[in-house]
């Protein structure tokens, strides 16, 4: 991840075994490296050549997760004139090919059946082979390095994501670039399914035949209309429970669908509205402080204890004035959370511990976690590694492991005890930010409820017809080479969190255990003392 602004600690994007080491540095002190070569994380590249192997103990996992670097199987040919560019890659994994014309980026996404037109980006700085691109559709900031002249290899990261896509550079288009992706329902079927195809990783987790999929349903779509075609396309990935799946009509509102998994107990928004209003009237002996939009709010417990609450990984501003000062919105939000810690951790000294209640937020930027992880840090340490899907016909092999690494912030933070609070609402960013609390010392208990097991970045994508859809194609591994997809992270001190019963009785289970751990003065937990989790995890 590359952040530009002043405000932040040091962050080193390191692609492992791809490109020379390039260190930018900046706040608040996380570290993404791209070498093992300092001693101390020789062991970390043992753990990392064995995580296929670790992951393998599923059942449904293939043997063996191959890191190795291969170049695209299929063959390029001469692309048409109006395709030509001065620069032009491909992604290993995510399915896009890059092209750059002047100071304009344009997209493609493609598969081996499609190649559909996606974003374009426009040039706003460049530092030698460093150049920023800002998204004409959205402002949101690409930075792209390493590729220019005649670099073979580079890599592409949006400035809010935790990893890059690797770019080899190709000398012209693939041959489905030459045709044109009509607009049928046929087509719109065909892109939609072999896009999951080459991109899913979790299909067995699911336990989904894609391919029984596609023979189920194609037949259904021949002459369908478009209200039609959505229902099948929506019933085909409804099985996966996934929160980081979606499919929406630009044109139709009411053709809008997000995945999500089955809720044993929906208590709704009048139900979280309840649990704020139970901390509030029964928990908290100093009222909480608002801050970074409302996202971020801080008050204190009995027994002079911290509690920190954080509804959201991102949105800590109201509008987008940052804009006028070209500032892109993860470097704004990330200045705005730096400044909420800072008044936060400005008041820690005599706390006797931290509560983090992580049961109500609704993810974002996961760089943003581990901006809070760095306050919390006593010494560094790997927060997770990231791989992505790279070939289309073999789900096992993945990109080079990308490595996350927390160190401790030079601003305001505590050192002390921390209990997490966690439920099934907690997701995406939020599951990243828990993940990233794992590695720390002394360690973080974490009460309630399993995560809701959704980690990677969403890989946006275009029909023919217009619409969009977007899925996950990407892994967050431990230093063992766990992955927590789909069974989520589970508690170190199980406790039944948000009911509907407790809600009605106005009690917090979770709340009261975490007071009553922190009370008891209990640092670390003893069930991860030795590295092993309390439940198995893929």
């Amino acid at each position: 991840m590359i952040v530009d602004t002043p405000h932040s600690g040091v962050i080193r994007t390191e692609l492992i075994g791809h490109l020379t080491e390039t260190e930018v540095f900046y706040e608040p002190r996380v570290r993404l490296r791209t070498h093992f070569h300092e001693l101390r994380m020789k062991r970390v590249l043992l753990r990392l050549i064995v995580f296929g192997c670790l992951v393998a103990t599923r059942p449904a996992w293939p043997d063996q997760l191959d890191f190795r670097l291969q170049p695209p199987k299929r063959a390029l040919t001469q692309a048409p004139a109006e395709l030509s560019g001065l620069w032009l890659w491909r992604t290993e994994g995510y399915g896009y090919v890059i092209q750059v014309v002047g100071d304009l980026l344009k997209a493609f996404e493609v598969t081996d059946l499609s190649c559909i037109p996606s974003f374009q980006a426009r040039q706003v700085e460049q530092d030698g082979s460093r150049v920023v691109f800002e998204r004409v559709d959205d402002s949101s900031r690409l930075v792209l390095v390493g590729a220019t002249g005649a670099a073979d290899q580079g890599r592409l990261t949006y400035t809010n994501a935790e990893s890059a896509m690797i770019l080899h550079r190709v000398d012209s288009f693939p041959a489905v670039c030459e045709r044109t992706t009509t607009d049928d329902s046929i087509t719109n079927f065909d892109v939609f399914w072999e896009t999951y195809r080459e991109q899913y990783p979790f299909f067995h987790l699911h336990h989904v035949d894609w391919q029984a999929t596609r023979d189920h349903f194609r037949p259904l779509v021949i002459h369908a209309s478009p209200p039609q075609l959505f229902g099948v396309l929506r019933a085909m990935i409804e099985p996966l429970h996934d929160h980081h799946t979606y499919i929406y009509s630009t044109t139709d509102t009411s053709l809008d669908y997000g995945g999500e998994r089955p809720d044993p107990d929906p208590i709704g928004d009048a139900g979280r509205a309840r649990a704020l209003e139970i901390i509030q009237n029964r928990f908290l002996v100093v009222p909480l402080l608002s801050l970074a939009n409302g996202k971020v709010s801080f008050g204190m417990l009995r027994d002079s204890i911290g509690y920190l609450r954080v509804m959201g990984f991102g949105a800590y501003y109201a509008d987008r004035s940052y804009e006028r000062q070209g500032e892109d919105r993860f470097a704004a939000d990330l200045r705005a959370l730096d400044a909420a810690l800072d008044t936060i951790f400005a008041r820690s000294a005599g706390w006797r511990g931290l509560v983090i209640d992580m049961r109500f937020s609704h993810g974002g930027a996961g760089g943003l976690g581990l901006a809070i992880a760095s306050r919390l840090a006593t010494a560094p340490y790997t927060a997770y590694a990231i791989v992505a899907r790279r070939d289309p016909n073999d789900p096992t092999l993945m990109t080079a492991p990308q490595l996350a690494m927390v160190v401790p912030s030079s601003r305001p933070g505590w050192h002390g005890p921390v209990v997490e609070l966690t439920s099934r609402y907690s997701v995406s960013a939020v599951e990243i930010f828990t993940q990233a609390l794992m590695g720390r010392r002394p360690a973080v208990d974490r009460i309630g409820e399993p995560t809701n097991g959704v980690f990677s970045g969403v890989v946006n994508r275009h029909l023919p017809n217009g619409w969009i859809f977007g899925l996950p194609n990407e892994l967050y591994l431990t230093e063992r080479g766990t992955s927590f997809d789909v069974s989520g992270i589970p508690p170190t001190i199980p406790v039944p969190t948000l009911r509907t019963a407790d809600l009605a009785a106005g009690s917090d289970p979770g709340l009261d255990r975490a007071i009553a751990v922190l009370s008891a003065g209990r640092v670390d937990s003893p069930k991860e003392k030795s590295g092993h989790l309390a439940a198995a995890a893929h």
